[in-house]
């Protein structure tokens, strides 16, 4: 609300604005800490909801506990999983220094629409063959290298099947969240 004054007479600049919602080092180490615990309690809704698909009794140590006992494991296997999506964006990343290079925009644009044309096809694959990471971490007690090992073993021969999965449950999801997020503006 500081900056509130510089857009009175012409409110639609508060969106061009870069510097008015760019967060600070407290907004990122709030921003980090809530995406390590949204991770912790991830593991601990995952590892109950395995439990129960095995047909096993869910008990005490299906919660944070165990949860904070796996969370490195999990925190390797994410990072690892990072790493893998970077690299199937190596493309874009080339394109940009070849567009960049260019007092061209037009050069630029094409170049950037080139990487993200051949990084398509690698970005798919690895976003579904290594984002099953977290059941073996949880359940068989694998480690976060041998746990997308696991991950890229199980897809292996069912990544259209594996796909669809992941697509339907995110279908759902948003239609769920679209739901619930309209109910207050009725």
């Amino acid at each position: 609300w500081s900056t509130r004054g510089k857009f009175i007479d012409d409110p639609l600049m508060a969106w061009i604005e870069p510097d008015l919602f760019r967060p600070g080092w407290f907004g990122g180490a709030f921003a980090a800490l809530m995406a390590l615990a949204s991770l912790l309690f991830l593991l601990v809704l995952l590892r109950r909801q395995g439990l129960m698909a095995r047909g096993l009794a869910v008990t005490q140590d299906a919660g944070l506990g165990f949860a904070l006992h796996r969370f490195p494991a999990a925190l390797l296997a994410s990072l690892s999983y990072t790493v893998l999506m970077l690299l199937a964006l190596t493309p874009v990343g080339v394109a940009l220094l070849i567009g960049f290079g260019s007092d061209d925009p037009m050069r630029l644009l094409l170049a950037l629409l080139f990487g993200l044309l051949l990084s398509s096809l690698p970005l798919a694959w690895v976003s579904v063959a290594a984002a099953f990471i977290y059941p073996p971490i949880l359940l068989d007690g694998h480690n976060g290298l041998s746990a997308q090992h696991m991950s890229f073993r199980l897809v292996r021969g069912y990544w259209v099947l594996s796909a669809g999965l992941m697509s339907m449950t995110l279908f759902a999801y948003l239609g769920i969240l679209g739901i619930v997020g309209i109910l207050p503006l009725l």
